[in-house]
């Protein structure tokens, strides 16, 4: 079973044709995602726990709360998956176009329209969970293995990254992101660090208890570093558009191919944001050595202190000039 009952429950999160739509059709679709998203994101115990309660009508408020949430992502990217199946007839005489299908451009708007609501709904039940995961009957999400996946980078939400480099609160374009930041915090991150202080802060943040101290190595340093460098990468990508100051995903790859995404941007504009945002992601880099160097010590920071890496805030690097009356510097 579903966690639909009845086509009227799809028809709350979905404006779909009351007298012609039939939940069986789109079924197949809730059920995939279902499996790929909804039980991936909740772990397989609160998802068992929630899908039970719901057929028995055994569900708390809160339960009911999470269960909204759940079924307003699942509704819009199940239709998005059907959408594509109802646009033909297939039968034993073979596959045929239907005959009153949408034009193209209205096909394209209602995929767009229905990606965003539920990916941005996938976000809002990721943000319930960890508001409630000390709470009754949601314990289970924050010793589950689902919560080693939502935490395994120091940036592990979409509302985390907009607070440090603008998507719009965007689940999507945070998901299409983890593969550059998955790549950016070992290179950028750990080789400023140390692998024994970089693999302490991602212990603590996975078991959802960061030390005070390592919290502000986070918001002060860590993540806006992380965002910035991230975004030096992806600005540069097709699979992702500039606008103002915000990074999207050029969602229209997504259902028009022909989408030219950041390429259609000013080149210069590009060129300049992608400098940008690399000298910032440098500069915090930077600020994290020097801080970690100023304040580390056998009680703070010892990770870091007892490392290769520290190096004591009064030591000065030597300098001197190659000629009396040049301007360049050789450090040593």
């Amino acid at each position: 079973m579903a966690l639909f009952k009845t086509k009227e429950e799809f028809q709350k999160i979905v404006r779909v044709n009351r007298a012609t739509f039939s939940l069986e059709n789109v079924l197949p679709d809730i059920l995939l995602v279902e499996r790929d998203q909804i039980k991936k994101l909740l772990g397989a115990t609160l998802y068992a726990k929630l899908h039970a309660g719901y057929q028995d009508d055994t569900l708390d408020d809160k339960q009911k709360e999470l269960l909204y949430l759940v079924q307003y992502a699942l509704g819009n990217l199940a239709m998005v998956s059907y959408m594509d199946i109802n646009q033909v007839l297939i039968s034993d005489g073979g596959i045929t176009r239907s005959d009153k299908a949408a034009y193209r451009f209205q096909i394209r708007s209602l995929k767009l329209n229905l990606l965003t609501k539920g990916y941005n709904g996938l976000e809002s039940v990721l943000e319930f969970l960890e508001e409630h995961e000390k709470a009754e009957n949601f314990t289970d999400w924050g010793i589950n293995s689902a919560v080693v996946v939502t935490r395994q980078f120091f940036i592990n939400s979409a509302r985390e990254y907009s607070q440090e480099y603008d998507i719009s609160d965007s689940r999507m374009t945070y998901l299409s992101l983890q593969s550059i930041i998955k790549k950016v915090e070992p290179f950028a991150v750990e080789s400023v660090i140390g692998e024994a202080l970089y693999e302490e802060i991602k212990a603590q943040i996975k078991e959802g208890n960061v030390s005070d101290e390592n919290k502000l190595l986070l918001s002060k340093f860590i993540r806006p570093a992380v965002a910035h460098l991230v975004a030096a990468k992806a600005i540069a990508e097709r699979s992702f558009k500039f606008s103002g100051d915000t990074i999207s995903l050029n969602l229209e790859m997504l259902v028009d191919d022909t989408s030219e995404g950041a390429m259609a941007n000013n080149d210069q504009l590009l060129l300049k944001k992608i400098e940008q945002a690399y000298t910032d992601g440098q500069t915090f880099l930077s600020k994290l050595r020097q801080y970690l160097n100023k304040n580390a010590s056998a009680d703070n920071y010892k990770a870091y202190f007892e490392s290769e890496l520290y190096t004591p805030d009064h030591v000065v690097p030597a300098t001197f000039r190659n000629k009396p009356d040049t301007k360049v510097f050789a450090f040593i």
